[in-house]
């Protein structure tokens, strides 16, 4: 289980511990996730709540709710300024549809 909390990117471990709990332990992956989060044993410590755990990580991480919020937390406080991801982020260039392109000698 340590190889599948490893495995990246977020998707694809979702994916595996999603095929490995359907394959080895018999669930049902197509009931909805509050359905599956009910099936947790809490009162003990077995390969299927942590397989079960693992999925519902990585499927909340691949879903990227943090840039979400986070973007939604910058609006509410400060819906005035630019949102900016980092701090040079003007600094990048429009370079077409081949994307965009940071000179790294004029960062620092």
């Amino acid at each position: 289980q340590l190889e599948l909390m490893l495995l990246q990117p977020s998707w694809l471990s979702a994916h595996v511990s999603s095929q490995l709990l359907s394959r080895v332990h018999q669930l049902d992956m197509t009931r909805g996730t509050a359905d599956l989060m009910s099936q947790l044993q809490s009162d003990k410590v077995s390969s299927r709540n942590l397989m079960m755990e693992i999925y519902f990580h990585k499927l909340c991480a691949a879903q990227f709710a943090h840039v979400v919020f986070r973007a939604n937390w910058y609006f509410v406080r400060t819906p005035d300024r630019d949102f900016r991801t980092y701090k040079l982020m003007s600094k990048l260039e429009d370079r077409g549809l081949s994307g965009k392109l940071v000179k790294f000698e004029e960062v620092g």
